[in-house]
């Protein structure tokens, strides 16, 4: 009865971890390619038809994969995983909201920086 009440305060634990309408990376692209981005349904993680923006949940770009922007965003609550990089091209902009949370998470080594 234990490991059963272990295991379901675990999966709780993890399925709040994160929220409806959160992006992650899926693949290294464009941040305004919907194909390189999944969206949490609230269950879930789903490919998706759409790109994260201001209105959305925290936007995390995973280890190991390029998100270019040649274009000016607006979003909120970004992630920056140790090795991911978010390649600001010419023309482009990353415009952050402030609002509850960080507008901007990048790690670095075995910490990370807050802006």
């Amino acid at each position: 009865m234990r490991h059963f009440l272990l295991l379901v305060v675990c999966l709780l634990t993890f399925s709040s971890s994160f929220a409806q309408n959160d992006f992650r990376s899926r693949q290294s692209g464009s941040w305004t390619d919907s194909n390189t981005w999944e969206e949490f349904t609230g269950s879930s993680w789903q490919n998706t038809g759409n790109i994260p923006g201001e209105a959305d949940g925290i936007i995390t770009i995973e280890s190991f994969m390029t998100i270019s922007l040649s274009s000016t965003v607006t979003a909120n609550q970004v992630v920056v995983l140790e090795d991911a990089f978010l390649d600001i091209l010419s023309g482009g902009s990353l415009i952050l909201t402030d609002d509850i949370g960080d507008e901007l998470d990048v790690a670095i080594g075995n910490g990370s920086t807050t802006f």
